[in-house]
């Protein structure tokens, strides 16, 4: 398991939220399921230190988490640009 430093939106604030992860996928994911973050701005591996930028919202992947079935799993990728 991987920590992660999630620099967000939490209740209109920027922060930063520590979650641990096996992938930065599922780093995002665990954000997406905390209904105070609105918006991600960046991820930093704390091992690697590799890190990605955002300037996201998260409400569509939330409305699309909270459409699926509780036995299916949403799968995306982080890439670099």
């Amino acid at each position: 398991m991987k920590e992660f430093l999630m620099s967000v939106e939490y209740s209109n604030k920027k922060t930063e939220l520590k979650t641990y992860a096996n992938t930065v996928e599922s780093a995002v994911d665990n954000m997406v399921q905390l209904d105070h973050v609105d918006k991600l701005y960046a991820i930093l591996d704390t091992e690697s230190l590799e890190s990605w930028d955002f300037d996201q919202d998260l409400a569509y992947l939330r409305d699309l988490r909270k459409q699926m079935p509780d036995n299916m799993a949403m799968l995306f990728t982080v890439e670099k640009n």
